[in-house]
């Protein structure tokens, strides 16, 4: 009789990536409870074919997601998505002058280069411009409206 090809024997060897997997597994550390960013941690989730840890987390905005746990520790995940959908919407354009035709408005990128050359140190024009002591007002410096 053959044994049961299903079953490993206990004297074979394991692979490699099976003991990474068990090493992995025995140094979690239980994330439930804490606080990255503004995700909430409040139980495991799951763990994937390649043994990646999942936790189910509660935003501040109150969605849950399931997030892998070493995104939440190095700190690439921090929320459901909200905080990138606030972020564009605050990068959302406010006048409507930056584009004309799909390009970038002639006198946007001279009020753009313009601040570039007297503030930036690193402008190569720097030294003839913000260099020397010239400076763009602060009316025109915080709004393009007022430049335009």
């Amino acid at each position: 009789m053959q044994p049961d090809k299903s079953e490993t024997p206990s004297h074979l060897p394991i692979s490699i990536m099976e003991i990474v997997r068990r090493y992995e597994m025995s140094n979690r550390i239980d994330l439930t409870g804490n606080k990255y960013g503004r995700l909430e941690v409040l139980r495991p989730y799951q763990t994937n074919a390649e043994g990646r840890l999942y936790y189910t987390c509660k935003c501040e905005c109150e969605n849950e997601t399931n997030v892998r746990a070493d995104l939440l520790k190095r700190g690439t995940t921090k929320s459901c998505g909200c905080l990138k959908k606030e972020a564009e919407a605050l990068s959302a354009v406010t006048h409507g002058l930056t584009y004309t035709n799909g390009k970038l408005n002639r006198l946007y990128r001279i009020w753009q280069n313009m601040k570039k050359r007297c503030q930036n140190t690193n402008d190569p024009n720097y030294k003839y411009y913000g260099g020397r002591g010239i400076s763009v007002c602060e009316e025109w410096k915080a709004d393009y409206i007022n430049f335009h």
